[in-house]
């Protein structure tokens, strides 16, 4: 876990929260996301990627039945 939260950091990833079937990953307030990041999430969540703009930073809101940790470990391959 300590790994996970590690790695989440450097991605400048401030909050991951579930919500039944609702994964949000917010980022820090400036944090570089690249280019392709988002064709990627497009890619690989399809039409149940929502983009959440936020003074505090902007996030991804993605509904799943795969768990959380999946989810995450897929969100963070568009930041590679």
């Amino acid at each position: 876990m300590i790994k996970l939260k590690r790695g989440l950091a450097l991605k400048a990833v401030r909050s991951v929260t579930q919500k039944e079937e609702l994964v949000e990953i917010f980022f820090q307030p400036k944090a570089h996301i690249p280019p392709k990041a988002i064709p990627k999430w497009q890619q690989l969540f399809g039409s149940a990627i929502t983009f959440l703009p936020s003074r505090f930073g902007d996030g991804l809101r993605i509904k799943t039945a795969d768990p959380v940790l999946e989810v995450i470990q897929k969100a963070m391959l568009g930041l590679e």
